[in-house]
C-alpha cells in the first residue's frame, strides 16, 4: 500500500492548538496510517447506594427479592432490576450470591463495566510507532484539491469561509505498513490519558480560523478485541507557527495534531525528513525569516548542535550503561529540552521551563513503569488495609526496605483505590499510587531494586516527592512561582534518582545529594 491522493485519502482535523498566540503560522497535513480498533472500555464508577445496600445483604445470605424488598422498604421490582445490574456485572450469580469480583467491589465501593468501544489509533509510516491517541470518530476536515492536486483548506464558519493553502507531507518511497500490536495500542491509550495532563496551550487564545467543535474522547482499556489489518491512510491538521514572544532560540513550533499544544515530538519527526521532502525548508524560512536569528538555516545548525550533544550530556551524566535502559529517551528528551533552557538563560519563557519540569517526570514514570514489567505488581493491592488506617501500611512498607528519613505526606494520603487501578488496570500514570505500590511490592520481594535502591540513598523517596510536585504542577495555576533554578533543580535530582535506582554513577549527583544533607550510602 502506498500514501497517494486518492479517492480513499481523508484530511482529519482534530483541533491542533498553539501554545502561544502565533505571530505567523503555515498548515502542515502529516501522513499517518489509521487502524479501526475495537476493545472493551472500562468503566468505573461508586457503587450506588441501593446496589451497595442489595450486595450487603446478599453477603449476610439474604437473596430473596421480596425479603430484601421489605428491608429496604423499596419495591420488588426495582430489587430485581438491580439484580439484574449485578448480574450482568459478575458480581452475583444466578442464585443471588455474591461472587468473588463482587466481594471485591463491595470492599472498593467502585463498580467497573466494559463495553465495547470502537475507535482509531494512527501509526508513523516511517517509524511505525503509534501516536499516543485514540479517537472513536474520524473527523474529517473540508478541503479542496488546489492546482497541483494537493488538498487545501477550507476553514472558518458558514458565514466566513477562508481558504488557507497547506504544506501536505508524503512519504517519496513505497511503505508497507505494518498491523500494531494489542500491547502498543494499549500503551498509546495509557500515554493519551496521561499526555492529558500536560496538554500545553494558552486557553485565552481562540483561533478564529478554526470551527473548533471537536469534543476529546477518553478510554480505558488493558486489552484489544480486534485490529483491522488494512489501515486507512489519512493526513492530520497541524500547523508550524512562531510564536507571539519575542524571546526564544526556539523560534518555530508545531502543534500536537491532537490538540496538546506544541508538539517537541512532531517537530523532531519534521526534521528527520525534511532534506528529504521538496519545499519543507522554505516554507519554515518563509515564517521564520523575520525572527531575530533570520530564518531556518541558522536555527537548523543550532538546533541539531542540542540534538547532537543531548545523548551525550545523559551519557556523561550516567555513563554509556544508560543506553539500553528504556528511560534513556526520555531523559534525552529532558536533556534536550534542558540545554534549550540553559541557552536561553533567565530569560528563558515560562512555558519552556513548564516543559523541562513535565519531562523531568516523565523520566521517573518511565523508570517505575520498567520496573513493573519486570516485577508484576499482580495483586499488591490486596495488602492494603481497607479501612482508614492504610497509611500505616504504606509508613511500614516503606520503613521495613530502608527509607527510614522523614517520609513526604503526598505518599502516605493514597487512597487503596488508586493503588488498584496501578497494579490490576495498568494505570501506571497514576505516578505517585504507582510509587507506593512499587514500595508495596519490594517489601514482599527481596530481589525487588528499590531495595538496593533504598540502601544507596534512604532519601530517595524525597527527593521523587520534589520532582513530583514540580513536574505535576507545571502548567497549572500554582505555576507562576517556577524559575530558572527550578529548571536545574528538576534536572540534577532526576539524574540523581536514576543513578540510584539503577545503580548508575552520576556525576552531578554527589553535588545534588549533598545539598539534600549527606553523601550516598
Amino acid at each position: 500500500m502506498e500514501f497517494n491522493l486518492g479517492s480513499d485519502f481523508s484530511v482529519l482535523f482534530y483541533g491542533p492548538r498553539a501554545h502561544k498566540k502565533p505571530k505567523s503560522k503555515w498548515y502542515v497535513l502529516w501522513p499517518a496510517w489509521a487502524y479501526r480498533v475495537i476493545a472493551p472500555n472500562l468503566q468505573r464508577r461508586k457503587i450506588n447506594f441501593l446496589q451497595k445496600a442489595v450486595m450487603g445483604l446478599c453477603l449476610t445470605g439474604v437473596s430473596n427479592a421480596k425479603l430484601i424488598a421489605k428491608n429496604l422498604a423499596i419495591h420488588e421490582e426495582l430489587v430485581l432490576f438491580i439484580f439484574s445490574e449485578l448480574n450482568n456485572y459478575g458480581y452475583l450469580d444466578s442464585k443471588g450470591i455474591l461472587t468473588k469480583i463482587g466481594k471485591q467491589a463491595l470492599d472498593d465501593e467502585i463498580l467497573t463495566t466494559e463495553n465495547m468501544v470502537a475507535g482509531y489509533v494512527f501509526q508513523d509510516p516511517w517509524k511505525e510507532d503509534l501516536w499516543p491517541r485514540f479517537v472513536t470518530d474520524l473527523s474529517y476536515a473540508k478541503t479542496e484539491l488546489n492546482n497541483e492536486g494537493y488538498p487545501s483548506l477550507v476553514l472558518g464558519t458558514k458565514g466566513k469561509v477562508n481558504k488557507r493553502p497547506a504544506f501536505t507531507v508524503l512519504p517519496r518511497n513505497p511503505i508497507t505498513p505494518s498491523v500494531p500490536s494489542a500491547k502498543s495500542i494499549v500503551e498509546a491509550v495509557t500515554l493519551h490519558k496521561r499526555n492529558l495532563r500536560f496538554r500545553n496551550f494558552d486557553e485565552s487564545y481562540e483561533d478564529n480560523e478554526l470551527d473548533d467543535d471537536f469534543v476529546d474522547t477518553v478510554v480505558d482499556f488493558n486489552r484489544v478485541s480486534l485490529v483491522e489489518e488494512e489501515p486507512h491512510p489519512v493526513l492530520l491538521i497541524t500547523y508550524i507557527y512562531i510564536s507571539d514572544e519575542t524571546s526564544g532560540a526556539l523560534d518555530w513550533y508545531v502543534c500536537d495534531p491532537f490538540g496538546l499544544g506544541q508538539s517537541v515530538r512532531l517537530r523532531r519527526k519534521i526534521e528527520g525528513i525534511i532534506d528529504e521532502t521538496p519545499g519543507f525548508s522554505e516554507i519554515i524560512n518563509k515564517i521564520a525569516r523575520e525572527t531575530i536569528h533570520g530564518g531556518y538555516e541558522e536555527q537548523k545548525k543550532w538546533h541539531e548542535n542540542i540534538k547532537f550533544n543531548a545523548p551525550l550530556e545523559v551519557e556523561r551524566r550516567l555513563t554509556v550503561h544508560i543506553r539500553p535502559y528504556k528511560c534513556f529517551e526520555e531523559l534525552v528528551d529532558m536533556e534536550f529540552v534542558y540545554l534549550e533552557v540553559q541557552s536561553l538563560g533567565k530569560g528563558c519563557p515560562d512555558h519552556k521551563i513548564n516543559h523541562l519540569l513535565r519531562s523531568g517526570l516523565k523520566v521517573l514514570e518511565s523508570v517505575f513503569s520498567s520496573m513493573v514489567e519486570t516485577h508484576p505488581l499482580g495483586d499488591i493491592w490486596k495488602s492494603v488495609c481497607k479501612d482508614k488506617k492504610y497509611s500505616e501500611t504504606y509508613k511500614s512498607a516503606i520503613h521495613s526496605i530502608g527509607f527510614d528519613e522523614e517520609i513526604p505526606q503526598d505518599f502516605l494520603t493514597i487512597k487503596p483505590n488508586q493503588i488498584q487501578s496501578v497494579a490490576q488496570y495498568g494505570n501506571t500514570w497514576k505516578f505517585r499510587a504507582l510509587v507506593v505500590a512499587t514500595v508495596l511490592l519490594a517489601k514482599q520481594d527481596s530481589s525487588h531494586p528499590l531495595n538496593d535502591a533504598a540502601r544507596r540513598d534512604s532519601r530517595l523517596l524525597i527527593i521523587i516527592s520534589e520532582i513530583t510536585n514540580l513536574g505535576g504542577g507545571a502548567g497549572h495555576a500554582n505555576s507562576d512561582d517556577i524559575s530558572f533554578d527550578d529548571a536545574e533543580s528538576q534536572v540534577n535530582n532526576v539524574y540523581l534518582v536514576v543513578s540510584i535506582i539503577l545503580g548508575l554513577s552520576s556525576i552531578e549527583g554527589q553535588v545534588c545529594s549533598d545539598n539534600l544533607g549527606e553523601k550516598n550510602g
